[in-house]
């Protein structure tokens, strides 16, 4: 059965201007459109101005997908009749809610990717109405709505995290039946790109499983990976360099690192010194072939078994020239943090 909000209830954010609404517009008062937003299901939505739904424009390829009563539904969506619970009993109507529910979804990724739709989420964003990340060292950081895929009864919504990157299942069980189309793979990232300063400036904690203190593996964490490939931009890329100078094996493309020929790196892949015992035969030819070859960024051994090993410093590191992903495999988009 669909459930409206109690006005009495405090666990929930009290709407009206996060869902859009204005005290002494007509739309906030009936109409189809907010009783559907007031649902309590549907706290993640805010209302769109019928003006919006009424030019063409901002409906353009949106018929495909209703092709046999689109008409209809939009003047459901824009009429100002509320359901009531014979309505909702009706199989014929609650079909035609329904999809009238699905094409107000799609009007609404839409919407939320304009600068009054920015707004209204950047209100409920501010209020905590999303959520906060399930990961725990991200520390209670809030989260956006995102959609897996822009496919209409695909996926259901996700939540998306600016700390971490990461695309999380909602702990409301009452999100369980939204779809992620409703909000599109992009409203994230565009929300990030008009209010950087929700941006983390600082690079997600990661978690090293140990047992009684000592680590369990030395391989590095998602994040790790994550951070040594600049996916959380050049500061924390550098910062878990130094922490884990065996890590520049993980990288990408190390090509792009910008290495300094002043002075030989010291640093082998495994972390230990060039210096040492067991590498000190190869210092007078590594310090020879660096100086030749600085440019390439690499350091070729001339014992067989050193051969093609990367030694980096982290020192040497050029930070105007980091690498700075936009995509990678593992997302859509990351941010540079300067």
């Amino acid at each position: 059965m669909i459930s409206l909000i109690n006005e009495g209830d405090t666990s929930l954010p009290q709407w009206n201007n996060m869902m859009g609404l204005n005290s002494d517009s007509d739309e906030s008062e009936n109409g189809w459109v907010h009783w559907y937003c007031g649902l309590r299901e549907h706290y993640f939505f805010i209302v769109i101005p019928n003006e919006y739904t009424r030019d063409a424009f901002n409906l353009y390829g949106l018929r495909q997908y209703f092709p046999k009563n689109y008409d209809s539904l939009i003047e459901l969506i824009l009429s100002s009749n509320i359901p009531d619970e014979d309505d909702l009993a009706d199989p014929a109507l609650q079909d035609l809610h329904r999809e009238a529910g699905e094409l107000y979804g799609l009007i609404h990724a839409r919407y939320i990717t304009t600068p009054r739709g920015l707004q209204i989420m950047k209100h409920k964003y501010d209020k905590g109405c999303f959520g906060k990340c399930p990961r725990v060292l991200c520390n209670g950081y809030k989260v956006l709505p995102v959609g897996i895929t822009n496919e209409l009864r695909s996926r259901r919504v996700r939540v998306y995290c600016p700390n971490c990157q990461e695309a999380y299942d909602p702990r409301n069980v009452n999100l369980i039946d939204i779809d992620g189309a409703f909000f599109g793979t992009s409203f994230p990232h565009i929300f990030l790109q008009v209010y950087p300063e929700y941006i983390s400036t600082s690079c997600p904690e990661p978690y090293y499983p140990k047992i009684f203190g000592f680590r369990v593996s030395d391989k590095l964490s998602i994040i790790e990976r994550k951070g040594i490939n600049g996916e959380y931009g050049k500061r924390a890329q550098v910062e878990m360099f130094k922490a884990r100078p065996s890590s520049v094996q993980h990288i990408e493309k190390p090509q792009l690192l910008n290495i300094g020929t002043g002075k030989l790196p010291n640093l082998m892949v495994d972390g230990s010194n060039v210096n040492s015992s067991s590498n000190q035969d190869n210092l007078n030819s590594r310090n020879s072939e660096y100086n030749s070859t600085a440019s390439s960024k690499t350091i070729k051994s001339s014992n067989t078994s050193n051969a093609n090993v990367l030694a980096y410093h982290p020192e040497d590191i050029n930070m105007n020239q980091m690498p700075y992903n936009l995509n990678s495999a593992s997302r859509s988009c990351s941010y540079s943090r300067q």
